[in-house]
């Protein structure tokens, strides 16, 4: 049977695009150029992250508590713009390994009109009731009125953070991951200068407090996202050359990306209700187990950090191939992509058994919670593998703009199985000790959920559509393999 490659259905990208080498040439190659600076640019979102902790934890418990309260807010934020990323994402590979350069740039204008929209909506609502948020979660009364301030700067400023979200998913679709990388590289330089200066008033500063953090980090974003815009609307892009004209609402787009996204925006809500579930039942076993509950799901997110910077190389190899018709190559990325990030889980998991009290102690010395943490990170630690698979072909799904199944098999890993089996278990072993083994149980279903959803080639005959941008060729202006093709692509 001749390779479906040989004849995709739409025009093959010049040989001078910037992002030729993704649908040709060396997979491995391709996977490693996408794969390292997406996964160092996750690494240095996260220090943001640290650094904000790091200093505020100088202004003590209540502080730190007022962040960390404010962050479960954030992170609903952080979901609605996942809807907007994901769904240009998908666009955005489709197009560009199509060489619809017009459709790259609607999808990407449109998204960002999406983020703004956001945005607004977020300030409007969040800088008013910023403090009636945080009374919703039963937060302390002092703890609300540190986080008051810091809430409304963080939603004041939110179009910084939203617009650096879309920017980001509309260069790696397009196959570029340095530029986001440099950007929150300056970020980072801005906010661990700016955190600082403004916490403790230093430089002649005033002394803001809690309320510097959140300017720091809103000046450090908009630095970035000026320096963005500046690239897309004025200097231009290898891929894109916004003007604001470009900006007007075009719905047929904002709903097709909306169709693809809210399937993306509804996998994390499910995350975020099973992890808040699994919580409610370790607290009944008391502050030992939340605390090694904490670590150990803090040191199990620097391994999904990892994935996720994996899974967008994935999503991204997927999206321009077959865009560019070579729907063969497309899912030899995936796997490629998966099983190179498992190879380096295998040894993930081999060093968190070994040293699994080590790692917990890092973060606290505590000898029973040591002891609990590191039964904990030895049930979990061998699923990384299974983690791995679950992370990237659920990425690679997501580029693909098939949503909607990814979407299925986190219901069943999570709500289905995880949050059941963590009630039973740890009812009947009257032990915390069931959660972490409904945790490890639930990870390896929902990799081999994700393997079989991938298998059953769904992806491959999703095709987001954003409407006619170019010349397609009439049926009878094909040669017989391409009209089958095209077939399979649409």
């Amino acid at each position: 049977m001749a390779d479906q490659d040989s004849a995709p259905s739409t025009p093959r990208q010049p040989r001078n695009d910037p992002s030729a080498w993704i649908t040709e040439g060396s997979l491995l190659s391709a996977v490693w150029r996408l794969s390292l600076p997406m996964t160092v640019t996750m690494v240095f979102q996260n220090m943001l992250m640290l650094v904000d902790m790091f200093f505020v934890g100088k202004l003590g418990k209540v502080p730190i508590a007022a962040v960390g309260t404010c962050g479960v807010i954030m992170g609903v934020i952080h979901m609605l713009a996942l809807g907007v990323t994901t769904g240009c994402t998908a666009f955005v590979t489709r197009a560009i390994g199509a060489g619809d350069r017009a459709g790259a740039e609607r999808a990407a204008a449109q998204s960002l009109l999406m983020g703004l929209t956001l945005s607004a909506g977020v300030a409007a609502f969040g800088v008013p009731l910023a403090g009636s948020l945080l009374g919703l979660l039963k937060a302390a009364p002092e703890v609300v009125a540190s986080g008051r301030i810091y809430l409304q700067i963080m939603c004041g400023g939110s179009a910084a953070m939203v617009l650096a979200f879309v920017f980001g998913s509309i260069l790696r679709g397009a196959g570029d991951a340095r530029t986001p990388l440099v950007m929150v590289i300056i970020a980072n330089l801005v906010n661990l200068v700016l955190d600082p200066v403004l916490i403790f008033g230093l430089l002649g500063a005033p002394r803001l407090g809690v309320a510097g953090s959140a300017w720091a980090t809103v000046i450090s974003r908009s630095v970035a996202t000026l320096v963005l815009a500046w690239i897309f609307f004025v200097r231009g892009h290898g891929h894109f050359h916004l003007s604001p004209a470009g900006m007007l609402p075009d719905f047929r787009t904002i709903l097709g990306i909306l169709r693809v996204g809210i399937f993306g925006s509804g996998q994390m809500l499910l995350r975020n209700v099973s992890a808040l579930v699994l919580m409610r039942i370790v607290t009944a076993f008391g502050t030992v187990a939340v605390a090694a509950y904490t670590v150990g799901l803090r040191l199990w997110f620097m391994v999904l950090m990892l994935g996720m910077g994996v899974g967008g190389a994935a999503a991204t190899l997927v999206g321009q191939n077959l865009g560019a018709g070579r729907t063969n190559r497309a899912a030899r990325s995936a796997w490629l992509t998966a099983t190179t990030y498992a190879s380096a889980c295998a040894v993930l998991s081999v060093v968190f058994m070994v040293f699994a009290g080590r790692l917990i102690g890092l973060f606290n010395a505590d000898p029973q919670v040591v002891e609990t943490g590191a039964t904990m990170l030895r049930w979990v630690a061998p699923t990384f593998v299974f983690l791995a698979f679950s992370v990237v072909l659920g990425n690679a799904m997501n580029g693909a703009g098939d949503t909607l199944l990814p979407l299925v098999v986190v219901a069943v890993a999570v709500l289905v199985v995880r949050v059941p089996l963590a009630l039973g278990l740890s009812a009947a072993w009257n032990s915390a000790d069931g959660v972490w083994a409904a945790l490890a149980i639930s990870s390896v279903l929902q990799g081999l959920l994700y393997a079989g959803a991938f298998l059953s080639g769904r992806w491959k005959r999703v095709y987001p559509k954003l409407g006619p941008t170019r010349t397609i060729p009439k049926e009878e202006d094909l040669p017989p393999l391409a009209r089958g093709q095209r077939d399979l692509n649409e």
